[in-house]
């Protein structure tokens, strides 16, 4: 396991980055859950799979919602991953 306090911060500075970013840069966003992805096995799986993470991340996966392919695809591998 990685050090908790950095870690934390790193896994907020995704969920910003998802979340700031999804509609104006979702080249950002696609790229901030890839890197959650590469990272999904070496953190405590809680600081992802929460109350903040997980409606994000369907939100993505909602027909209702125009999140562009890409990062619906990065959602559903973020899923995967673990």
């Amino acid at each position: 396991m990685m050090r908790e306090g950095p870690v934390q911060r790193l896994v907020s500075a995704w969920f910003n980055i998802v979340v700031q970013f999804q509609v104006s840069h979702p080249d950002l966003a696609v790229a901030a859950l890839k890197d959650v992805g590469l990272y999904i096995s070496w953190i405590d799986v809680n600081l992802v799979a929460n109350d903040l993470w997980v409606p994000v991340l369907f939100s993505f996966l909602s027909p209702s919602t125009n999140a562009p392919p890409a990062l619906r695809l990065a959602a559903v591998e973020h899923g995967a991953e673990r």
